[in-house]
């Protein structure tokens, strides 16, 4: 069996939201160890005895073949943060790495283009494993972003010299990976860009098996949102589209910024909808499923309003865990949706930013339940493929095709 190192940024905190990165990072290790691989996952702070925490917050028993390496992360000012900044620090975490079961990895998994360059350096410690990317958001426009935050004064030239130079600097480091997972369709106009001559695969999020639940009887929301309260997920155009619902109760579950929040509790008041929506906090990810299920239809409306990270280079997790869950969904046009759904219609697409063409949807939908239905019986099909053991097979295939080549 293959042996298998996750090198991740996931902080496993004992209270409070995980990221749904985390989430996702923690499912695939723990499909990959249930598969026979013996995987090491790194983690970023966490406590050497974290597995216990971790079974009870996911819902479910982890193999003995998934073991848990707790880091300090580092890194400089601009980049981001590593277990193998400097050369102490480097030495010791792969010193400790040698001393867990899965020692000597045949396969070294990691979202970082960083990651690859820095243990590009130490190839002794690390002989013949193979170094696979799974690209997610592209790293040089998250450190963009918070290079603009701390630099509200920046000329446009000095931000677009800082984020030319980023973009480059992420471009050289992909050449250190044997092949990349791309999380989206769009990745391959950044890798052509590159000049990336190595392999490289489409590999979407995953999501649990979670129970049929295609029933409306019992249901106690009509419109449910589960995810983070930000701009970018169009909580304010799901908000004003309710006010043009005549009747229909909306969930918005998911933890965010105190201040955002606080105006979202505003906006609800102004739009007299009090009475028909509830702000919820986080949920722990083995209720998700459960919670999804009390709603009649799931929304998805990724806004156009904020940077090209999510509409453009994510794959959308919510729209298949509603899927999962046996909810029929809502969701924007934009090109992260309209390439995981392909041309299957298993989701009810609307312009985003646009709260009476939502409206029009939502209202639909509550009446159409033949279409409903169809959307269900569609989404499981796509909900099913994106299970995360067959997510585990598509990644040990991937890892084969590589080292027979």
């Amino acid at each position: 069996m293959l042996k298998i190192w996750i090198i991740t940024t996931i902080h496993p905190r004992a209270k409070g939201p995980l990221r749904a990165s985390s989430i996702q990072n923690l499912r695939t290790a723990a499909a990959l160890a249930e598969s026979g691989c013996p995987t090491l996952l790194w983690m970023a702070g966490g406590s050497a005895n974290c597995r216990a925490g971790l079974e009870q917050r996911l819902g479910q028993a982890l193999s003995p073949h998934l073991h848990f390496l707790n880091y300090r992360p580092r890194g400089g000012k601009e980049a981001k943060k590593t277990p193998f900044h400097g050369l102490a620090a480097c030495t010791w975490n792969l010193f400790r790495a040698q001393m867990e079961p899965a020692r000597s990895p045949d396969i070294i998994l990691t979202r970082s283009p960083l990651v690859l360059e820095q243990l590009s350096r130490v190839k002794l410690c690390t002989p013949g494993a193979l170094k696979i990317l799974e690209w997610q958001y592209p790293e040089y426009m998250q450190l963009w972003r918070g290079w603009s935050r701390r630099h509200p004064q920046a000329l446009p030239g000095e931000s677009r010299k800082f984020l030319c130079k980023q973009r480059q600097l992420e471009f050289t480091r992909l050449q250190y990976a044997d092949g990349i997972l791309c999380a989206a369709e769009d990745h391959n106009r950044l890798l052509a860009d590159a000049g990336y001559p190595r392999p490289s695969r489409i590999f979407p999020s995953g999501c649990p098996r979670y129970p049929d639940s295609n029933q409306v009887v019992g249901k106690k929301y009509d419109f449910g949102y589960v995810g983070s309260i930000s701009p970018d997920n169009g909580i304010e155009t799901i908000t004003r589209s309710l006010a043009w619902v005549p009747h229909g109760r909306l969930l918005l579950l998911g933890s965010g910024p105190t201040d955002y929040k606080d105006m979202l509790g505003k906006l609800i008041m102004s739009l007299n909808l009090e009475d028909r929506v509830d702000l919820k906090d986080w949920a722990e990810p083995h209720r998700i499923g459960k919670i999804m299920s009390t709603c009649r239809v799931g929304l998805v409306p990724i806004s156009r309003a904020c940077g090209p990270e999510k509409r453009q280079f994510a794959s959308p997790l919510k729209l298949v865990e509603w899927m999962a869950a046996g909810v029929p969904v809502i969701a924007s046009r934009v090109p992260s949706v309209m390439h995981r759904i392909g041309d299957s219609e298993s989701a009810y697409i609307v312009e985003p930013d646009n709260p009476q063409n939502l409206a029009d949807a939502m209202r639909r939908l509550q009446d159409d339940h033949d279409l409903c239905r169809q959307l269900v019986s569609r989404g499981s099909d796509i909900a099913s493929e994106s299970a995360f053991e067959h997510r585990a097979r598509k990644l040990i295939d991937f890892a084969e095709m590589l080292r027979s080549s």
